[in-house]
């Protein structure tokens, strides 16, 4: 009996194969607490997913161990890993961590804005890191976010900085329904933060 319940608990837990990485240039240590599929309303930017996508969110931690709190955590440096198609997803949303739970993040577009966004801005100053990290053999995956209704204006969208005071994020993706029960990885840069099964 015993036996028998050990390894339905062992069924029903998330599968996790490792969920904590050390980024010793960074001061830095990223833990993955959990990653699932979620429904079409889930975060702010749920018109991203695409049609035969769906949304997939992970929820991440941070622990600071570099004494300068000023230093930034670069958001557009995560992405989700499939190995078997050899695709590299970029996220499609983000929820910044704050005290009474969480808030939206700060959502920049690399062209300049024909008519007023409220949830997108402009600014050059924040370099876009994602593709800088692209694993060598796999094809970057990104999807484009409409800035004005009724016209064809569009563009890729990655995040502004958060400082060393923010604990905690939640990152969305966007992947085809066909990986549902497959496992993928987060990676940070070009190092695997954790593993888990959609």
């Amino acid at each position: 009996m015993k036996k028998s319940l050990f390894t339905l608990l062992l069924f029903l837990t998330p599968y996790f194969i490792f969920a904590q990485l050390e980024v010793q240039n960074d001061n830095l240590i990223i833990e993955l607490t959990k990653g699932k599929k979620v429904g079409f309303l889930a975060g702010s930017n749920s018109a991203a997913v695409g049609k035969g996508n769906m949304r997939v969110a992970t929820y991440i931690e941070f622990t600071n161990t570099d004494p300068d709190k000023k230093r930034i955590i670069d958001l557009n440096k995560f992405s989700l890993v499939d190995h078997q198609s050899k695709k590299r997803y970029r996220g499609v949303d983000l929820a910044v961590g704050h005290p009474l739970g969480y808030k939206e993040g700060k959502r920049l577009t690399k062209k300049k804005l024909r008519v007023m966004n409220l949830n997108i801005n402009y600014d050059p100053d924040v370099v876009d890191t994602f593709e800088d990290y692209t694993l060598e053999g796999y094809n970057n995956v990104e999807r484009k976010t409409k800035l004005a209704v009724g016209k064809k204006y569009s563009s890729v969208i990655y995040y502004d900085h958060i400082n060393r005071r923010v604990k905690r994020v939640q990152l969305f993706f966007a992947v085809p329904k066909k990986l549902k029960g497959n496992p993928v990885d987060i990676y940070y840069g070009k190092e695997k933060v954790g593993t888990f099964e959609i």
